[in-house]
């Protein structure tokens, strides 16, 4: 039986490069005042207001704003 040469056992890959982000500490969890929270859910209720970009202008996901 004949051995398999170096070549023919090993295979070429392709390395690929990928960013990795490392999170380094934990975010505190936010305080938002009695004022803010009523601003942001009564800004919901003005004619032709999207709750997912008034979510995002205050940097919460819209699921927090109908809770």
């Amino acid at each position: 039986m004949k051995a398999a040469s170096p070549s023919a056992s090993t295979r070429s890959s392709r390395v690929t490069k990928h960013q990795i982000e490392v999170i380094t500490s934990v975010e505190r969890r936010r305080r938002w005042s009695r004022e803010e929270k009523e601003r942001l859910v009564a800004a919901t209720f003005e004619a032709a207001a999207s709750v997912s970009e008034i979510a995002r202008s205050a940097g919460i996901h819209g699921s927090q704003l109908f809770r």
